[in-house]
């Protein structure tokens, strides 16, 4: 019995030096090459997906407010929206996005660090918020604990986690921000766009 112990004890201690050794000459390697992620497009153009990323549509209205809005929220193209009444915040992919909506705009704000603030806000915002928020336009722009609407995600992600407060509309504003606002702003570029122009 001691002998078979001391055999399993010698085999054991080989297998470990084995190892060690093994890994030793991965670790110590120098032809190993570390590959970067390779980007993800928006469909349908050469636009790289970024967070923080605008996109707007022509192919909705809701009361009025024609168009609809939502910002990228990750590197892989996930978006933050609301679809309109009775319905709750969403994740919708930019593959389902670009199908519903084939007219659709790409804005960029100039800052990425604001731009990635503002898309972790919105994530943050969509998961804590989503069973508590319901679609709404009769409320301040800088109220988000009750209601909200697509375009006004979007602000309120860049005002309560980039800092910025888009275009000329306050926090206390009632006056509803709506997604063509967009196309004019200076701080936000087209970078890309899919189908009609509008």
């Amino acid at each position: 019995m001691k002998k078979t112990m001391i055999l399993l004890l010698v085999f054991a201690m080989s297998l470990f030096t084995v190892g060690a050794a093994n890994a030793k000459s991965l670790i110590d390697d120098s032809s190993a090459v570390i590959q970067a992620i390779p980007n993800e497009y928006y469909p349908g153009t050469s636009t790289v997906i970024r967070p923080g990323d605008v996109i707007i549509t022509n192919n909705t209205s809701s009361n009025g407010l024609t168009g609809h809005a939502g910002i990228v929220i990750d590197p892989g193209g996930t978006i933050v929206t609301i679809p309109g009444y009775f319905n709750k915040m969403i994740r919708q992919s930019v593959d389902s996005w670009m199908s519903s909506n084939p007219n659709t705009k790409i804005y960029r704000y100039g800052n990425s660090s604001t731009a990635q603030a503002a898309a972790d806000w919105a994530s943050t915002y969509q998961r804590d918020f989503v069973n508590r928020v319901h679609y709404g336009l009769v409320n301040a722009l800088g109220d988000y604990g009750v209601e909200t609407y697509c375009s006004k995600i979007v602000w309120d992600a860049y005002y309560f986690g980039g800092g910025y407060a888009i275009g000329s509309h306050s926090r206390y504003s009632y006056y509803p921000f709506t997604p063509y606002e967009f196309k004019a702003l200076l701080a936000f570029k087209l970078v890309g766009a899919t189908g009609a122009n509008f």
